[in-house]
């Protein structure tokens, strides 16, 4: 009988009270990623180069103590791109750059094959194949990639 009324009362009592009574699962930990890190020297000058992947996570820990040491003992940083603030400046280089100047289709330049497997890739991402036919074949993959890693 208790337990039935303990049941009973469980069931009237408020959602936020009981949210409030179960702890918040601990975050999984995060896997040092080990990203690429090179390092260049001769007498008087030490470089590291650092290979990225720009489309993060958050699943890894790639600011990990490697990277985050020569990061430390660097005086300079140098980026290979440099993002602008108004992210719609960006639109007239990719009309510029990633649209085929021709006017010819990705779907005109692949295989069949190649196109079934480029169809198939978008409609996981849920991304219609139509959707990139007009660009290079650059910028698709670099779209591919983005939503694998996203």
């Amino acid at each position: 009988m208790k337990k039935l009324l303990l049941a009973a009362l469980m069931a009237l009592a408020p959602a936020p009270a009981l949210a409030a009574e179960t702890p918040a699962p601990a975050p999984a930990p995060r896997t040092d990623a080990d990203p690429a890190l090179w390092v260049v020297r001769d007498a008087d000058t030490t470089i590291y180069m650092f290979g990225t992947f720009h489309l993060l996570d958050g699943r890894r820990d790639w600011f990990n103590d490697e990277v985050r040491a020569a990061f430390d003992r660097s005086s300079e940083l140098v980026l290979e791109a440099r993002m602008p603030e108004n992210q719609a400046e960006l639109e007239p280089l990719f009309h510029r750059y990633a649209i085929d100047p021709s006017g010819r289709r990705l779907s005109q330049r692949l295989g069949e094959e190649e196109n079934r497997a480029l169809a198939a890739a978008l409609a996981s991402a849920g991304v219609p194949a139509a959707a990139l036919d007009r660009f290079e074949p650059w910028f698709v993959t670099m779209t591919l990639s983005s939503l694998a890693g996203g």
